[in-house]
């Protein structure tokens, strides 16, 4: 280097008095001079080259990446090394007889060079001498001109060349005053001579920087994005920067041919040199799209839907959009850092552009999934219940028909259906179904099912409610027995059927359970079962065979006849109508209640019961307590005092045991708890409750009672059951008619067995009589 200033002054000193030849001389040593200056700097860049050649072997095997840098200036795989030959000042003998290059000779010799320059200009073309250098230039004027040689032959097809870094070996300095630099490419081969004003000198391999000012997009995770563009520094992975929109200030075009964008974000933070193939350039500040085929939901109503990403034009707000599934065919990431869905429908409708925070990506085309908590009714039994949505099937939705679910959640299908997530209380899962085929509840008891039924309320114990499971409004035991219109009802959340009751002038009574009522096939209502028995009283009732339309006759023609009301309707209406069966068991029609009389059953009637009667003759029935007692007649004392014909063996007093056939009866039955003023307050002919005639007048008025012509008749009706009284009806034609009571004793209705008190005394036998009869009565006691 000191040899080239001391050169370089001599020079200076002789430029005043020598000829413009030899000023000439002194800027190509000047030049000389700055080549081998630019030289040195580049053969520490040279040398920074090799050892990232060496170092740099593992990124090309790494992953063979299109960001790696080229071996030879094709592929980024590998750090190019540059075979420079820089030519140091202590380089004499081929150096010294290459035009333009600086030369070791000592300073005595300046003078003989510049004679020789002098002498020899004649034939040096305008272009001068080469000087040699060693420098990257990017080509940055665009209307830049491209010569072959120096008689101006232009360069064919020169605009490739724009943008481009080459390699300056030496440059000319020309008789017009201009600059020419030589460029060769990156694979040493001569591209053309270039006035210096077109090109910008840059700093290293990477060339000058051109002004862009472009947003772009990151859309390839798989590149280097470098510190330096000697390939020497890393900054990170372009994977980090994906599919974020930076602001491209400049760009370089490496002398191995990339093209590296410089980029920032908006708060003017740099992230490095990026290949260009990893981005794509947008029209505007959002950048570029990047294309998708994600389904999303609108989650949230507060966002902006743009359609300009310029932010100067609005197409509505977000919570038009709310709750539905779009296809976002692409989205953008704006240079704000807001990333914005480009939302489709199903017809292809564009509704805008939407931040992506306002939305939830679906895993499908159903969408995302709203949390709700909501509970629903299905209400209609034609859907499909998926278990995936249009993939695999749960079900039908007739299974699930008219009850209440929690909707936990909901899918909007990009179809434009709705489909609830559906779960029972115990938090089985049933499957998603289309909201169409429900209707939402404003509470667990979910939705009113509207209906037209008539129920008759069957059971007192249940709550009426006013609100349900809020207020209550009453007990059904008010209820009881009547028929009402139920308009609607409630399939509670818990599994409870709720109906909504009015009555025919529509007063509301409230919400009551469905297992306290049961349905009727109309306004009748249904029928409530009974075992009652009644004298019809009322001639001018019509007998219905079918309510209000089919009739069966008139009340007169069953005047005074005894029924057996087995079931009756409590109609909507608010008459009760008696089903009613003769004692053939023959059904004789609906006749209204108000045209008959009730008559209980004997042990009713009596104040006593069945169990009662029967579990006092069952404890004795293998004792002396009953059985064996002396006959006592009623007729043959001359007494009128029942008690006298009353004592059986096990309880003797002071009138002597012995009993006649009444006395027996009546012992048992008042000793069952009975009232005998139920006899005697009807019939208290001689000797009251002693007497049979006084029990058949009072229990055949008053209660139910079935006539037969013999006991054949009645073992055969299938009607009597064990302890039940039989009355025998004297036979007045005959000689010494009387009567004769007792109890049936039959385990079964067949079984000819009964215990009474006769002549011989008390016994169970088959049933007879002492006397002749004229026919059998038989007294259910219920």
């Amino acid at each position: 280097m000191k040899k080239f200033t001391k050169i370089g002054l001599v020079l200076a000193l002789l430029s005043s008095s020598f000829s413009p030849i030899v000023t000439q001389a002194i800027e190509q040593s000047t030049h000389t001079y700055e080549s081998a200056n630019l030289t040195q700097n580049l053969e520490d860049e040279s040398s920074i080259a090799d050892q990232e050649a060496n170092q740099e072997p593992a990124e090309s095997v790494e992953s063979q990446e299109t960001t790696d840098l080229p071996t030879e200036a094709t592929t980024e795989t590998e750090v190019p090394t540059e075979e420079t030959t820089v030519e140091s000042s202590t380089e004499t003998t081929e150096s010294s007889t290459q035009p333009g290059a600086t030369t070791n000779n000592d300073l005595q010799k300046t003078h003989e060079t510049t004679e020789g320059i002098e002498k020899n200009s004649a034939q040096l073309g305008d272009e001068g001498t080469p000087i040699k250098a060693d420098s990257y230039v990017t080509v940055t004027e665009k209307n830049f001109e491209l010569w072959k040689d120096f008689g101006w032959t232009p360069v064919e097809k020169k605009e490739q060349y724009f943008q481009k870094t080459f390699h300056v070996k030496e440059y000319f300095v020309h008789k017009n005053g201009k600059k020419y630099f030589a460029l060769y490419n990156n694979k040493d081969i001569f591209i053309g001579y270039i006035e210096e004003s077109h090109v910008t000198l840059g700093k290293n391999l990477g060339g000058a920087p051109v002004k862009e000012e472009k947003y772009v997009t990151v859309t390839n995770g798989s590149h280097v994005v470098w510190s330096s563009l000697l390939y020497d520094a890393r900054k990170g992975q372009s994977s980090s920067l994906l599919n974020k929109t930076y602001l491209a200030k400049e760009s370089y075009t490496h002398f191995d041919g990339y093209k590296y964008y410089s980029l920032y974000d908006k708060k003017g933070n740099w992230y490095g040199y990026l290949n260009t193939v990893a981005v794509t350039e947008g029209k505007g500040i959002y950048g570029a799209p990047i294309k998708t085929n994600e389904y999303v939901t609108v989650t949230n109503g507060s966002h902006v839907v743009w359609s300009s990403l310029l932010y100067d034009a609005r197409k509505g707000r977000s919570s038009s959009l709310l709750n539905k599934t779009y296809l976002a065919k692409e989205f953008y990431t704006h240079f704000d850092g807001i990333k914005y869905y480009s939302l489709y429908d199903k017809k292809g409708n564009w509704y805008g552009y939407l931040n992506s925070v306002a939305v939830t990506k679906g895993t499908g085309a159903y969408g995302a999934l709203i949390k709700t908590n909501e509970y629903v009714t299905v209400t209609n039994g034609s859907h499909v219940v998926w278990n995936q949505l249009y993939g695999s099937k749960k079900g039908n939705s007739k299974a699930l028909l008219n009850k209440t679910y929690l909707a936990k959640g909901y899918y909007t299908h990009y179809d434009g259906i709705k489909y609830y997530s559906l779960f029972d209380k115990k938090g089985k899962w049933y499957g998603y179904l289309n909201s169409v085929a429900v209707t939402k509840g404003t509470g667990a008891y979910g939705a009113l099912i509207k209906t037209n039924e008539y129920v008759t309320v069957t059971n007192g114990s249940h709550v009426v409610w006013s609100q349900l499971y809020g207020t209550k409004k009453g007990k059904s035991s008010a209820l009881q027995n009547k028929t009402y219109l139920a308009k609607g009802y409630y399939t509670h959340y818990d599994g409870i059927k709720y109906y909504s009751l009015f009555d025919k002038k529509g007063k509301w009574y409230g919400y009551l359970n469905s297992v306290a009522v049961k349905k009727g096939n109309g306004q009748a209502g249904a029928l409530i079962p009974t075992s009652k028995y009644v004298t019809v009283t009322n001639p001018n009732h019509v007998v219905w065979n079918s309510f209000y339309s089919s009739k069966k006759g008139m009340s007169k023609a069953l005047l005074n006849k005894n029924y057996q009301v087995k079931g009756y309707y409590a109609h909507y209406d608010g008459y009760t109508y008696y089903s009613l069966y003769d004692q053939s068991g023959r059904w004789a029609g609906y006749l209204n209640k108000a045209a008959v009389r009730d008559k209980k059953t004997a042990a009713s009637y009596m104040g006593t019961s069945r169990a009662k009667i029967v579990n006092e003759l069952s404890q004795h029935q293998n004792d002396r307590f009953y059985l064996g007692t002396p006959y006592k007649g009623l007729g043959a004392s001359g007494y009128s005092n029942a008690e006298r014909f009353m004592v059986p063996r096990g309880a003797p007093n002071k009138y002597g045991v012995g009993m006649n056939c009444t006395g027996f009866v009546a012992y048992v039955v008042k000793k069952s708890g009975a009232n005998m003023k139920s006899i005697t307050n009807v019939a208290n002919a001689y000797g009251g409750i002693a007497n049979a005639y006084n029990w058949r007048d009072a229990l055949t008025k008053n209660t139910m009672h079935y006539s037969f012509n013999s006991v054949s008749d009645l073992l055969k009706s299938g009607k009597a059951k064990k302890g039940d009284i039989i009355y025998f009806e004297a036979d007045f034609r005959k000689p010494n008619p009387d009567c004769h009571i007792a109890f049936f004793w039959g385990n079964t209705p067949s079984e000819n067995k009964t215990w009474h008190q006769v002549g011989r005394g008390n016994i169970i036998s088959n049933i007879f009589s002492g006397t002749p009869y004229s026919k059998v009565y038989l007294i259910p006691l219920d």
